[in-house]
């Protein structure tokens, strides 16, 4: 259910589990990728440095091959 994914997620962030954020926006035109929002949300609830983590380093890792 909506619910148990949504507990599920809430402990993965609590544990800092989550390793990297991505969207499933096709394009840059039609629907973009903007995760300015969830970055906002990600700072403030569990601190600027794991947001700047999960949604900057680590994805410039995997483009990079270094993860």
């Amino acid at each position: 259910s909506g619910f148990a994914i949504k507990m599920a997620v809430k402990r993965f962030f609590f544990f800092f589990l989550v390793d990297f954020i991505a969207s499933d926006a096709h394009d840059d035109l039609s629907r973009r990728p903007v995760l300015s929002h969830c970055y906002r949300f990600i700072a403030k609830k569990y601190g600027e440095d794991y947001a700047e983590e999960i949604m900057c380093v680590n994805p410039l890792r995997i483009i990079n091959d270094e993860l």
